[in-house]
């Protein structure tokens, strides 16, 4: 069980990873998550939560210790809100509810010392929802962002994704 501090700091969606062993090289996650408030932006509000699931397949063929690739996908339901009250453009709104369901992969490790670990991973995703991404969330006069307001690093749909997390391995 570990949890992702960077991920709530930078992105305001804190998760808990659960993951179990299933063969010495193969492990499942469950990732429920909670979408809260970003600690370095305060633009808009976020709020929401989500579930994720994936495998960890172990390349040192020992789970929880070493390198490990990981197939993710997650669905996470949104909503943004800003205070903004002038005039919107077409597409603009200052309320946007966005359902996520992201499919991807990362690689990452683990440092483990007994039953304390570190975990940490980058990765890909994309955003497989049809909805309109072109919708865009008015925060000021001078200020707007599409709805993937995170990770807009090849595409909206695509999120560059990181992962450090600290738990314990029971």
């Amino acid at each position: 069980m570990r949890f992702d501090p960077l991920s709530w700091i930078l992105r305001g969606r804190p998760s808990l990873e659960i993951e179990y062993l299933l063969l010495d090289w193969l492990t499942v996650e469950a990732v429920p998550m909670l979408g809260t408030q970003p600690m370095i932006f305060d633009s808009f509000e976020q709020s929401g939560a989500g579930i994720g699931a994936g495998l960890g397949i172990w390349l040192d063929g020992k789970a929880f210790s070493g390198y490990v690739l990981r197939p993710l996908m997650q669905i996470n339901a949104m909503h943004y809100k800003t205070d903004y009250t002038g005039t919107l453009m077409e597409n603009e709104s200052n309320d946007i509810e966005h359902t996520e369901v992201r499919v991807g992969g990362m690689i990452g490790g683990h440092n483990r010392w007994d039953f304390f670990t570190i975990a940490w991973g980058i990765g890909l995703t994309v955003d497989t929802n049809v909805d309109n991404t072109d919708r865009t969330l008015r925060m000021s006069e001078a200020s707007a962002a599409k709805i993937h307001q995170f990770g807009q690093v090849f595409s909206p749909k695509v999120d560059l994704i990181s992962r450090l997390s600290l738990g314990v391995v029971f």
